[in-house]
């Protein structure tokens, strides 16, 4: 990599270490400290999950900020952030302000009593501003609630107790669903959910199954998880008389996505969407390398992720594509269907990541000036 080269550095949020600004930066400086002639160019991305308002904030520089004091996935208060395009009359909510893993610490998390709610209050708050359109991003919540404290916030009536919250614990016991006592201003038509996975509600591939274990559940939880689910999932669809359980995305976010399809939102991937809006196919066909990242590369990233979404229109291209991730779960000839160039882990052993954790900034730093150094020489 000694020649000049226009590199589009993209990367993903490591999740809980480096926002997607940060590692961009990070990777940016390794590569100029190396070789100071390369043209750079840095772009904030997110697949509609966890980061995904400074990506709107790109998108549309008049975004404003709005802090709201709402219900945090444990039911407490937490101050949450969404942002308004006036012009546009649009709000972008990120359901991780609200319901975020990241609100909670390791052992807080518990997707038996998380609660989704403060994301319905986002909501209806942009919906008493005046607000007409939203674009609502799943994922990064710590919830398996179905989107049943979503659906709650908004006026969704649930028996046989209507004043009691339904979490990932509890959703067995909801007997029917009264979508009719919804929020007067509440518009499904005007309402555009992004998506992080594809996954599906149910199964194997579902939201608990996939995902409950990183928001806390134990091993012999998962199960009575996904009886509760499956229950509270036949309720919601004889109410709407509709199967949309193993619709792309319903398992997105605990079951957010599965609780908008039930009120009639469109639900679409967040980084297809995000890479169209962002006009970054043109970007990318004009770049002699493509650089990305993420926190660990698992089953997860080939089911929608960022990544992968990346990758494959560097493969469209035929453009040189390498990632640096902070893991890697299995072995790298398991991630071939994306066309990656090569892969980069930032630690190989569980020390290894313990240290990579300790000074992510200075891992990945170290990774990247290790990587252009040697290919500089050869």
């Amino acid at each position: 990599m000694g020649d000049v080269m226009k590199i589009l550095i993209i990367a993903d949020s490591f999740k809980g270490t480096l926002s997607s600004t940060q590692a961009n930066t990070v990777i940016s400086k390794a590569i100029l400290d190396t070789n100071h002639t390369h043209e750079i160019l840095t772009f904030p991305i997110a697949d509609g999950g966890e980061g995904s308002l400074s990506v709107f904030k790109h998108i549309y520089p008049t975004l404003e900020l709005i802090q709201e004091t709402v219900k945090g996935p444990l039911q407490t208060n937490v101050e949450a952030y969404y942002g308004i395009v006036k012009e546009l009359d649009l709000a972008i909510i990120e359901s991780a302000e609200a319901c975020g893993l990241s609100l909670l610490s390791p052992n807080q998390r518990n997707p038996l009593i998380t609660t989704s709610y403060g994301v319905g209050e986002l909501i209806i708050n942009a919906l008493k501003k005046g607000i007409k359109n939203l674009i609502i991003t799943l994922g990064g919540t710590a919830t398996n609630d179905g989107g049943a404290g979503v659906l709650s916030a908004l006026g969704v009536t649930f028996k046989p107790n209507s004043n009691k919250l339904y979490t990932g614990n509890n959703l067995n016991e909801i007997e029917s669903i009264d979508f009719s006592t919804i929020h007067p201003l509440f518009n499904a038509q005007n309402i555009t959910v992004l998506c992080d996975v594809t996954n599906p509600l149910l199964g194997n591939l579902g939201a608990t199954h996939i995902y409950s274990l990183q928001k806390g559940a134990k091993i012999n939880q998962i199960e009575p998880l996904e009886a509760n689910m499956t229950t509270y999932a036949s309720v919601v669809e004889n109410a709407i008389d509709c199967n949309i359980k193993t619709t792309p995305g319903s398992g997105a976010a605990g079951g957010l996505g599965f609780a908008f399809k039930a009120l009639g939102a469109t639900l679409k991937t967040g980084i297809d969407y995000l890479l169209t809006e962002t006009n970054l196919e043109e970007i990318i066909k004009a770049s002699d390398l493509i650089i990305t990242g993420e926190g660990k590369l698992d089953s997860q990233t080939l089911s929608g992720k960022t990544l992968k979404g990346i990758s494959s229109l560097a493969l469209k291209y035929q453009i040189p594509c390498i990632v640096y991730v902070g893991s890697i779960e299995g072995h790298p000839n398991d991630y071939k269907e994306l066309g990656l160039t090569s892969i980069y882990s930032l630690s190989k052993t569980p020390k290894e990541l313990n240290n990579t954790l300790k000074d992510p900034e200075k891992s990945l730093y170290d990774c990247v000036k290790a990587t252009f150094s040697q290919k500089k020489n050869r």
